[in-house]
């Protein structure tokens, strides 16, 4: 007697490609199952691949080391090398205001757009024809306009700077914008600034040691009446027109953490539309080394940052 068996088969409906998922998935076009020649791929029938993991959250900004830098504007993206950078704001910069380089002085940047670890108010307003109770003023309709953003960019870990001060009555200075700046100093409000941010530089109004002891002795006072994190936000040779004459200032006591009672300090490797200073960039050589002040700049911070103390770079002669 014979017997018939019947196998099973699996029937598919739809022959196309895109009528089955195992076939869309690998972007095949046309008839799969069969295709117009009448063979049946191994995609046919298959279940729909399963979706890939979420993308993980973004990390909250990195913590800044001591040492940072201050570029031409637009340029950060130039020194992926360096954790912090300051750009003197302008329409690609969205963590910082500034009275020439945007518009309106910037009230309409959103802050919550800044991704690096500070946001700086404006440099130097007195040397831009401004006062600082005209930045105070300016900040407190800031703030009550960015108020949100300000709390997500916070809460993100970002810290906002005072204007960037600068002068030898610069405590003083400190002193009239935090007295017109209502809620400045109170953390519950968004107007509370969390770092106190100031300029200052070696020039040839003395001695680089009396000017070091200058800058240790403001940083030390601004800390006492403030109890906030200091930044020194525009440093260098002021007038300097040599590359030897930054890796000087770069190799000198400021640049120890454990002297200065500064929290940050930043290199200025922009151009200088007021003090004369040349070949300060970081890509200009020293002439004794052979290496660039990028270079030099690592090397002392590398010293800084393994240390803690007072560890001076072996590219000087």
């Amino acid at each position: 007697m014979v017997r018939l068996f019947l196998l099973p088969f699996l029937a598919v409906a739809d022959p196309s490609c895109n009528g089955n998922p195992g076939c869309h998935a690998l972007g095949l076009a046309g008839n799969c199952c069969p295709t117009n020649s009448g063979v049946t791929l191994a995609c046919c029938g298959s279940p729909t691949p399963p979706s890939p993991p979420p993308v993980p959250p973004s990390p909250p900004p990195s913590g800044g080391s001591y040492c940072a830098i201050a570029v031409d504007p637009g340029t950060c993206s130039q020194h992926a090398d360096w954790r912090e950078c300051f750009e003197y704001g302008g329409p690609t910069d969205p963590c910082s205001v500034n009275i020439n380089n945007d518009r309106d002085a910037g009230s309409s940047k959103d802050p919550s757009a800044c991704n690096r670890d500070t946001f700086y108010l404006w440099d130097e307003p007195i040397t831009q024809g401004r006062s600082n109770q005209w930045a105070a003023s300016t900040w407190i309709s800031y703030a009550d306009r960015w108020t949100s953003q300000l709390a997500s960019a916070r809460a993100r870990g970002m810290k906002i700077t005072t204007p960037l001060l600068t002068g030898g009555d610069v405590v003083k200075q400190f002193q009239d914008f935090f007295a017109a700046c209502s809620g400045c100093n109170d953390r519950s409000s968004p107007r509370y600034i969390d770092v106190i941010a100031f300029n200052a530089w070696i020039g040839d109004w003395g001695t680089q040691s009396g000017q070091e002891d200058w800058i240790q002795q403001q940083a030390s006072t601004l800390k006492q009446l403030y109890g906030r994190p200091v930044y020194l936000t525009n440093y260098g040779r002021l007038g300097g027109t040599t590359a030897e004459a930054q890796a000087t200032v770069i190799d000198g006591r400021v640049y120890d953490s454990s002297y200065s009672n500064l929290d940050r300090v930043y290199y200025f490797a922009a151009r200088d539309y007021g003090g004369k200073t040349i070949n300060n960039y970081l890509t200009d050589v020293v002439a004794q080394t052979g290496q660039t002040l990028n270079q030099v700049l690592h090397a002392r911070c590398g010293a800084v940052m393994q240390s803690g103390s007072d560890q001076r770079s072996t590219v000087l002669v």
